[in-house]
């Protein structure tokens, strides 16, 4: 599932998504605009199963380019048992950087292993009253 580039306002919920080979997407693309994309009261189950080609490796919530003001709210987001080094929430560079991410009261579920959060250098994220179950997972602190 895929907010691409040139979106605007999209909403994304009430989904019950799983098993899917990769992830869900927010996308600004090469220097395009995705704004105001909000996910939220989703169910999100044993997602992001494949490596894709590059240094994606294996996701499951994915913010790239220049998306911005994007909003993930009350999610539930499992991860299997056989699911292993899985980026969870994933800030993928593409020419530019997403900026304006916020993770609120969404639920996550780990039970895999050596699965992170990797927001690498975006900017404006913020993670307010989500709750974490299973496995440890480092929560990035929020960023200017």
């Amino acid at each position: 599932m895929d907010s691409d580039y040139r979106s605007k306002n999209t909403i994304i919920q009430h989904n019950h998504i799983h098993d899917n080979d990769f992830g869900l997407s927010v996308t600004g693309g090469l220097g395009r605009f995705n704004d105001g994309t909000i996910v939220q009261h989703n169910l999100i189950e044993n997602d992001g199963r494949v490596a894709r080609k590059g240094a994606d490796g294996k996701f499951v919530l994915r913010v790239s380019g220049s998306a911005t003001n994007t909003l993930f709210y009350k999610n539930v987001v499992i991860l299997g048992g056989d699911q292993t080094d899985m980026k969870i929430v994933f800030h993928k560079p593409w020419k530019t950087l997403p900026e304006g991410t916020t993770y609120r009261e969404n639920r996550f579920v780990n039970l895999g292993k050596d699965s992170l959060h990797d927001v690498g250098e975006s900017t404006g994220n913020s993670f307010v009253d989500n709750r974490y179950f299973g496995n440890l997972v480092l929560e990035p602190k929020s960023s200017d």
